[in-house]
């Protein structure tokens, strides 16, 4: 589980979606919490947890139910919501040390260490022999620098802790930070004689022991250690360990264990739900799963492995289901986004897959997984360049990662760059010199590149390194056979079948050394022979067919074949082999009619559908029964470049050109020199209005120089991409109205009339033509891109936005209409989607300053100022010099007044000129009301901020101005606390915010919440008297004497002169 990103949610958001809201007497919230306090101390916590949830509805921030609740959730192992109601618990009563320290270990669970380790000194310094937090302490230090630090303060307790085994448990600990595991031996063995009991102590025995690769030791260690621990994360990590170490079995009875002395323990029900899972125990999986969502409805790895569940059998839709329901439960986490892409991915959807990962990377620039699984779904489709920029910024920060490391030399490879490949492929086989996959790879390398030595000599290590791998050797008889060295051919493949003579490819391969040789007899004995040992051996038969034309003896061959289907209707070879000659003879009815025997007698003849598929696609018309029998085959072998052509190739004569695409792609990176298959891949760009890619495919298929069906529909094609309409005039405009006349439904045509009447100003001819554009080629995402354009142009924003989001449907991962449709929106006020669209376009165009530009402005509107700042930087150093310098310069000077307050003043002539010419540019608003209230003009700021709401309503930083003039000079605390109440969304940390809101809710009578917000405050705010007094006074009307008296002095001895020093002091008196 990715707890960090799940752990981050605002404690007081996580705790709103458990209580709801309602009111009621006094009475009735001591009953819940008399009954609460009794079910916890019974440690019956499902029923305690119902009746502190029923307090809160009434008190929202009652204490007492949020710390027992936080407590509740941290015994159930249930992470996000104990992190929640701690810290809340934590705020509101600093010194509670149980509080503290469990927080503390929560937020280790979620590796914010820094956060932890605040949390282990805090309890330090008021018990320094706690062993806990000196635990606490170590295994929240893990940069160098923090390890130092913990030694030192450990040595500095020394005197006062040493005979804590909890002292020296942490100390071991810090030794196997510095992998001196001798000295942490040591320590945790001190740690034992002061307390053999110690659970921690016996945990890291474990983990030196599986250090050195110890593992019995490490394993009675860790058993030992759980053993000893009540149900906790000890527990988990033992059963964590017995998986990794193979005994799985012991594994899941240790969980069983856990789960039946504490069956409300989740993440032991969750561990054995994902055991359950990877072995296949569906009904058991589900089973846990329903159990802990009984406990939780909303965990999220429960839900998580629910999606999961369906994943792997194959239930795409249910999974979608699962995964878009974690998606709206916990918004924004790369984890969900990248299993919205396999649940797509599994019902077929490649676009919207590719949609889903790009908003995982957007999340996480370095989600490996992600990253990879884009890569390989570029890499499919046949578009190497767009998997290149993502893995090498992958490898910048993971430069070891062996699945990106072979993905980018294999994007190189199809970009037919085999330079850069080798390159790659050395250093992988540098780095793991046993692996025969990486050198394999390289000499395929070296023969993209010609080097044909180089490849000899890899393909000859990949065969030592892997004897029984038959890929190198089949690419040593290709080279050997290209070289006439038929006898070196021969000795490779024999000396294998003395090894294995029951392996069909070595029989092809010989029959393969025979064709070259031209001993077409021995060829056919050979193939004869793989087709005995594996009859369902296609490539066999398809060798065979073929050889039979190339003996001449396509009739010979007719007559044998047919024979042996006579004499056995049910021989599938024979009659496989029948229907590949009558479909090479252009026997096209006889060719279906025993393809569709053979589908009777094997339904999963792929070399059978696909075949059968051509047929009904191009010669019998028949689009539907086609696109079954292509669809079909592609199930079964979804590597075949022939299935994905053809396959594309139906779709595409079905008018599907944006399901084709992807499909021909793929076929032709494969297929390379295929002049058809390159064919089919410049039609479908050409349909969808790609210019570029249909140009470049066309051409290639020409430059083949060798007939193809379709030869002169290509080069009509390229002749229309080559008109030009930059200069158009009304004799082009004519010719083209005239081509059209004849191809009314060529998409470029129509393009290009459109783009020439818009040149022209005839923006309602061009508006026409892409319409027309658009009725034959509904998913045409330039054509829509287009329209829209000239409907935002025409002021009819609502016709631009709907236009533009119909191609981002069909374009979900095109950088290109995610940044228009994001302009379109952003200046139709939904700047949050904006801002979505805008980030997605940069995940893909990393150094575009127009979309960097845009993306800095839906920063700026959302309200996240240092991201603005920091993204138009990066347009400024970009730029350099041109048009968009000047306003790129301009913004980042005016948002870092924002940032910076106290350079404001220094900008204020240039806000005047900005306004001047723009009254509404947010930046010098935003200014403006700054320079307003540092000149006391306070009622304007406030109609400077109302105004930028009413544009921007969630540019928080000016509720957070408005919620302290409101609890301040402006004296409104409705308003204060409205503003208040949306500015601590983003700025939950900010300690101004929270004593501005403190102070209104003390003079509203709020005690309880004046509390946490003022101590919230104080954690930064240590020198603020009159914080202090508040906060003091607050304490008194709870009847909190012990925390009143120690604000109170705070206080005065801060301020002792200060205005609040005399009714301080008359408090203090009444306290004594």
């Amino acid at each position: 589980m990715n707890r960090d990103s799940i752990l981050r949610l605002g404690r007081w958001a996580v705790l709103a979606l458990l209580l709801g809201a309602g009111c009621s007497k006094q009475a009735k919230l001591e009953r819940h919490l008399t009954r609460g306090n009794a079910y916890f101390k019974a440690r019956k916590y499902t029923q305690a947890e119902i009746e502190y949830r029923n307090a809160l509805r009434l008190q929202p921030d009652h204490p007492t139910a949020i710390r027992n609740l936080g407590l509740i959730y941290y015994e159930q192992g249930r992470w996000p919501l104990a992190l929640a109601a701690l810290q809340a618990a934590r705020d509101q009563a600093t010194n509670d040390l149980e509080v503290r320290l469990k927080l503390g270990n929560s937020l280790l669970i979620a590796s914010r260490f820094k956060e932890a380790r605040a949390e282990a000194v805090f309890v330090l310094s008021q018990q320094p022999t706690n062993d806990d937090a000196l635990i606490l302490l170590a295994d929240s230090s893990t940069g160098t620098n923090d390890v130092a630090d913990a030694r030192q303060r450990l040595e500095n307790l020394r005197a006062q802790a040493a005979t804590r085994p909890g002292f020296h448990v942490a100390w071991g600990m810090l030794c196997v930070r510095r992998q001196d595991y001798a000295q942490a031996e040591v320590a945790f063995r001190e740690a034992l004689k002061l307390d053999p009991q110690s659970s921690p102590a016996y945990m890291g025995l474990g983990a030196v022991y599986l250090l050195q690769n110890d593992l019995k030791q490490a394993g009675e260690a860790y058993r030992i250690a759980a053993s000893l621990a009540p149900p906790s994360p000890r527990n988990v990590n033992y059963a964590t360990f017995l998986r990794r170490t193979g005994d799985r079995q012991g594994a899941r009875e240790w969980l069983e264990q856990t789960i039946k002395k504490a069956p409300d323990f989740i993440p032991a029900s969750l561990q054995l739900a994902e055991l359950e899972l990877e072995d296949k125990r569906y009904e058991q999986c589900d089973a846990l799963i329903k159990r802990v969502l009984g406990f939780d409805p909303a965990n999220y790895e429960a839900l998580m492995l629910a999606g999961r569940l369906h994943l792997v059998q194959g239930r795409g839709t249910n999974a979608l289901g699962e995964f878009e329901r974690v998606d709206r439960l916990y918004p924004k986490t790369p984890e969900v986004q990248y299993h919205i892409a396999l649940a797509h991915l599994v019902n077929g959807d490649t676009a919207r897959a590719l949609g889903a990962l790009n908003q995982a990377i957007t999340l996480a620039p370095h989600y490996a997984d992600a990253v990879v699984l884009l890569a390989q779904l570029h890499l499919r489709r046949g578009d190497p360049d767009a998997a290149v920029l993502p893995l090498t910024n992958l490898l910048i920060r993971d430069p070891d990662n062996v699945r990106a490391q072979m993905l980018l030399a294999n994007a190189h490879q199809a970009r037919r760059d085999p330079g850069a490949a080798i390159a790659i492929y050395k250093k992988v086989a540098a780095a793991q010199p046993k692996n025969p996959e990486p050198v394999f790879f390289l000499g395929l390398a070296y023969l993209q590149q010609g080097s044909r030595g180089e490849a000899r000599q890899a393909f000859e290590k990949a065969h030592a390194l892997a004897p029984e791998m038959l890929g190198p050797i089949e690419q040593l008889v290709d080279l050997d056979i290209a070289e006439k060295q038929f006898t070196a051919a021969f000795q490779r493949v024999n000396a294998l079948l003395d090894k294995n003579p029951k392996a069909p490819l070595l029989h092809a391969l010989k029959a393969k050394i025979y064709g070259a040789q031209g001993d077409l007899k021995q060829a056919e004995a050979a193939l004869r022979k793989a087709i005995e040992l594996d009859p369902n051996f296609e490539a066999a038969h398809s060798m065979l067919a073929r050889l039979y034309v190339r003996l001449r003896q396509p009739q010979k061959a007719l007559e044998v074949f047919q024979a042996a289907a006579d004499r056995n209707p049910k021989d599938v070879g024979a009659l496989l082999q029948l229907g590949v000659l009558h479909h090479s003879l252009s026997n096209y009815t006889a060719a279906r009619d025993t393809y569709e025997k053979v589908l009777a007698l094997r339904p999963n003849s792929a070399l059978a559908l696909n075949n059968l598929a051509t047929l009904y696609c191009d010669q019998f018309q028949q689009l539907d029964r086609a696109y079954e029998l292509a669809r079909r085959a592609r199930e079964l072998d979804d590597q075949s470049a022939d299935i994905a052509d053809t396959l594309g190739w139906v779709l595409c004569k079905r008018g599907e050109y944006s399901r084709a695409l992807p499909l021909l792609r793929e076929a032709a990176s494969k297929l390379t020199d295929n002049p058809e298959v390159l064919y089919h891949l410049g039609l479908v760009h050409y349909m969808l209005g790609q210019e570029q890619p249909a140009r470049t495919a066309l051409q290639q298929a020409l430059e083949t120089n060798r007939d193809f069906p379709g030869k002169t529909d290509a080069q009509r094609r390229l002749a229309v991409l080559a008109i030009d309409t930059k200069a158009p005039s009304p004799s082009l405009i004519a010719e083209l109205e005239k081509r059209l006349a004849d191809q009314p439904d060529d998409p470029i045509l129509l393009g290009r009339l459109g783009s020439a009447c818009e040149a022209t100003g005839a923006t309602n001819r061009a508006i026409a033509a892409y319409e027309r554009a658009i009725k034959q080629t509904p998913r045409n995402p330039p054509a829509l891109v287009a329209l829209a354009r000239l409907y935002s142009a025409q002021g009819d924003l609502k016709k631009a936005v709907a236009t533009a989001r119909n191609a981002r449907e069909l374009a979900p991962a095109d950088p290109s209409v995610a940044h228009m449709l994001g302009r379109l929106v952003y200046r139709d006020g939904d700047h949050k989607w904006a801002l979505a669209l805008f980030q997605e376009a940069a995940a893909q165009r990393a150094n575009d300053p127009e979309v960097l530009y845009d993306l800095a402005w839906a920063y700026l509107a959302m309200g996240a100022l240092t991201n603005a700042y920091t993204t138009m930087q990066t347009v400024v150093q970009t730029l350099k010099t041109g048009t968009g310098v000047q306003p790129a310069h301009q913004f980042v000077r005016l948002v870092e007044a924002l940032i910076q307050p106290n350079t404001a003043p220094a900008a204020a002539a240039e806000v005047r000129q900005v306004l001047q010419a723009d009254p509404t540019h947010l930046p010098a608003l935003a200014v403006s009301g700054l320079l307003h209230e540092q000149q006391n003009n306070f009622k304007a700021a406030q109609q400077v901020y109302e105004f930028i709401l009413a544009r921007y309503p969630n540019f928080t930083p000016a509720n957070l101005r408005l919620a302290l003039l409101f609890a301040g000079p402006l004296a409104d605390d409705q308003k204060a606390q409205d503003h208040g109440a949306k500015a601590r969304v983003a700025y939950p940390n900010d300690a101004e915010l929270a004593r501005a809101l403190g102070l209104v809710a003390y003079r509203r009578a709020d005690y309880t919440r004046a509390v946490t917000l003022l101590n919230q405050s104080a954690l930064k705010r240590t020198n603020d008297a009159e914080l202090f007094f508040y906060l003091g006074m607050a304490h008194l009307q709870l009847k909190q004497t012990k925390q009143s008296k120690q604000a109170l002095t705070q206080a005065l001895a801060l301020a002792p002169n200060a205005k609040f020093a005399a009714e301080a002091k008359q408090a203090l008196a009444k306290l004594q």
